[in-house]
């Protein structure tokens, strides 16, 4: 009913709608979801999810988070950051089978905080940087006064449902693959590039979980038709 409810909005746009920030259609985002062409629902997100603990990362979960990489950011030149790297063959999202490699996500933890940064996966399984990426200017320069993120100090824990923490307030904690995003501003799904269909959310990595003192969620998002990436950044 819900959706044929937001369909029938899309068929006969109400009055009232004027006078919201978006199309009343697109706040089924907020729930995770979206309507296709054809008036279906399209979840956009995993309905497997892992949560990922703060400790040494020692069995082969095939998840690991916050790895550095070799290359800059070429932006900020900063050094990239792989958010997450996952094992097709081992981690816990039966969509990911179907690549038959590893999966990185390319990100730029500095520019990632100013705007979603893209980023691609080639047939071996390597992440890029995206040369679609259009970034605002002027970004700081002076990588040498940022901390980067603690490297690999989360490990996998028992799966949980996907809406386990998909609200700020939740008392639970909020690092994890798969499942609902836990958004703390408005959901923001990025477009893919490449075919401009909406992102799928991949995983969030809580700074908190990672590093004490401190705050914010990194989310990645993937387009599994292009081998399209994203990363992008909330706070309070």
């Amino acid at each position: 009913m819900v959706v044929e409810q937001f369909a029938q909005w899309v068929r006969h746009p109400p009055g009232w709608g004027e006078t919201l920030h978006i199309a009343p259609q697109d706040y089924a985002r907020e729930a995770g979801w979206e309507l296709t062409s054809g008036g279906q629902r399209r979840n956009l997100y995993f309905s497997t999810c892992t949560p990922l603990e703060r400790g040494a990362n020692t069995t082969d979960s095939g998840i690991r988070t916050t790895i550095a990489r070799t290359d800059n950011c070429p932006q900020c030149a900063m050094p990239l950051t792989n958010l997450f790297e996952l094992s097709s063959n081992t981690c816990d999202l039966p969509e990911l089978e179907n690549w038959r490699v590893s999966v990185a996500i390319a990100c730029c933890e500095r520019c990632t905080c100013a705007a979603t940064v893209f980023g691609c996966v080639d047939d071996s399984g390597q992440a890029h940087w995206s040369p679609q990426n259009i970034l605002p200017a002027p970004l700081p320069t002076d990588t040498g006064a940022y901390d980067k993120l603690p490297s690999n100090v989360l490990r996998a824990g028992p799966q949980r449902p996907p809406l386990f923490a998909a609200h700020e307030f939740l008392p639970t904690t909020f690092s994890q693959l798969g499942g609902h995003p836990t958004w703390i501003q408005d959901a923001r799904y990025p477009l893919c590039p490449d075919c401009e269909q909406t992102m799928m959310f991949l995983g969030q990595l809580d700074h908190q979980d990672m590093e004490d003192g401190t705050e914010g969620i990194y989310y990645a998002f993937i387009c599994l038709d292009c081998r399209t990436t994203a990363t992008s950044y909330q706070q309070s």
